[in-house]
């Protein structure tokens, strides 16, 4: 396994953002919190600590590309081609609430087509990584796509929408005939999708690092 420079970057971003966020997360009690839509959707200043790391990490590999964070929307480069996609604190409920399943999200996107993407949880520290021909890894194992395609065969991970976001109810209905659920919380951990009424069951990896290794697994 030979990581490129780019995912090096990518990991050595997430990883001082981490670093980060372990650190807020023992003064939890002090830290200041905002509301984008209502209480349940929140933001803190560690979300803003942590997309501040990647982006200077991020911007000293490659300074000329696009950057889209969650928290401070789209800054153009100059390099149109390229752009950086950057969740620094996915599942801030947790954080905030003392779950481990918070993660760094981090994708590379290339004229629109996610090239690359890392996910790290630093309170499990666990590293998920990919790049398109290179695989999907975590740390240093090889990991593929589930081959189980059907409801019944699979164990669902449910990460319901805050009730001020589209498809809340629909999600919140888990009248599936799945092998079992399992709330996760953070759209990292996600492996796929599935609508009430469908019998089966859509994988997907969003900018996540599956999706960025599909086309070499």
């Amino acid at each position: 396994m030979t990581m490129s420079p780019l995912i090096s970057a990518m990991i050595a971003a997430a990883h001082a953002a981490g670093e980060g966020l372990i650190t807020d997360r023992e003064r939890i009690a002090t830290l200041t919190i905002h509301s984008k839509a209502g209480a349940a959707d929140m933001f803190t200043e560690a979300d803003l600590k942590a997309e501040a790391t990647v982006r200077e990490r991020l911007m000293a590999f490659a300074p000329d590309y696009g950057f889209l964070g969650e928290e401070g929307g789209l800054t153009p480069g100059r390099d149109a081609d390229h752009v950086w996609v950057v969740d620094p604190l996915d599942g801030t409920t947790n954080f905030l609430t003392g779950s481990p399943l918070f993660a760094v999200n981090i994708a590379l996107a290339r004229q629109g087509d996610v090239i690359a993407g890392v996910t790290y949880v630093p309170a499990m520290n666990e590293l998920f990584w990919a790049e398109k021909g290179n695989g999907a890894w975590l740390g240093e194992k090889r990991i593929k796509i589930s081959p189980r395609a059907t409801i019944e065969e699979s164990v669902l991970g449910v990460g319901i929408p805050f009730a001020t976001k589209p498809d809340h109810e629909q999600s919140i209905w888990l009248g599936s005939p799945a092998a079992g659920t399992m709330p996760i919380g953070n759209r990292a951990s996600a492996r796929g999708t599935w609508r009430p009424g469908s019998r089966s069951f859509a994988r997907r990896g969003g900018s996540s690092p599956t999706r960025a290794a599909t086309s070499s697994t």
